[in-house]
């Protein structure tokens, strides 16, 4: 996927020298299909990434290449599956937004169930919204846990880029003041 987005800013600073409808469009094109090219190997990652991790559970040893082919195998059920929960997850957001993240928590086992329980559709939704029902407050605990942790590395992360530029003879506050007029 990073690849992917270099190749897009390449691909557009090289196409950008290009006056006119022709270059306009040939760029269009050339980034719509990275684009997808991108969305279709960012979810068959995923689905390696998981799968990869359930067999490492197991005590199962799964190569990359053979986690890539299960990513590409599961493509289209993952992405019905993640469609349905698109839709589960802002129907209840569009209806009120409390129940709809109350929804969200529900269904945010949907993706492993689909890919390790080789669940399908509404049988993934459904058997998440079971499992996070019977295990609500531990899935609830565990993944509090990890935003702290990511948002204790994330200021970490911040704090020593702050400090590298303020060492470094930068300012710092135009530094913020650039970023939040890009917001």
């Amino acid at each position: 996927t990073f690849t992917c987005s270099l190749a897009i800013t390449a691909l557009t600073s090289l196409l950008s020298v290009q006056k006119g409808a022709v270059g306009s469009v040939v760029l269009g094109l050339v980034m719509f299909v990275l684009v997808i090219f991108s969305m279709v190997l960012s979810i068959a990652s995923a689905i390696a990434l998981i799968k990869s991790i359930d067999a490492k559970s197991k005590g199962e040893s799964l190569p990359v290449r053979v986690a890539y082919k299960l990513g590409f195998k599961f493509f289209f059920p993952y992405l019905w599956m993640l469609i349905l929960f698109m839709l589960a997850f802002y129907g209840g957001l569009f209806l009120l937004i409390i129940p709809g993240i109350v929804l969200g928590f529900y269904l945010s086992l949907t993706y492993y169930f689909s890919v390790v329980g080789d669940y399908r559709g509404l049988k993934a939704l459904c058997a998440s919204f079971y499992y996070v029902r019977k295990n609500g407050w531990e899935i609830f605990c565990k993944n509090i846990f990890f935003v702290l942790i990511a948002l204790i590395l994330g200021i970490l992360f911040a704090g020593i880029i702050f400090l590298v530029v303020y060492l470094l003879g930068g300012n710092t506050t135009s530094l913020l003041k650039d970023e939040a007029m890009k917001l």
